[in-house]
């Protein structure tokens, strides 16, 4: 191969390694302000506005508000530890859920179509690590 093709040719590798989309992460938080639609008689609202710190993450088919989540593959790792696992497929759509502490509000996107699996870690119930890949 002459020396420009070879030039090419890498260019071409890199450029295609990059063009690869990397796994979205969920934002470490979100800030929301809740509000009361209705308040019954001789009640008061206090509201719970301010930051809520990640504390789940999940994966559906299809966009997360056509109620399509989907239940993952419990998994045993230890004593105290745990992973939920999400294969995808090909050919299917596929979306991230971050879930927040204290919140009903979640943050969701699209999953890159060369992601084939997310996996979240536990300890005690509680999510310590997650990735998509």
């Amino acid at each position: 191969m002459r020396p420009c093709a070879v030039t090419v040719a890498l260019s071409w590798l890199v450029l295609s390694g990059m063009a690869r989309a990397e796994p979205p992460i969920c934002p470490p938080s979100i800030v929301v302000a809740e509000m009361v639609r209705t308040v019954p008689d001789g009640w008061k609202t206090v509201t719970g506005d301010g930051q809520r710190r990640l504390d789940n993450v999940s994966v559906s088919q299809g966009p997360f508000e056509h109620l399509s989540a989907l239940a993952p593959e419990d998994r045993e790792t230890g004593k105290l530890t745990s992973e939920a696992i999400w294969d995808v497929h090909t050919g299917e759509e596929f979306w991230l859920v971050c879930h927040y502490a204290n919140s009903n509000v979640t943050v969701t996107r699209k999953l890159d179509p060369d992601i084939k699996r997310c996996v979240v870690s536990y300890k005690q119930d509680v999510m310590k690590k997650w990735v998509c890949k």
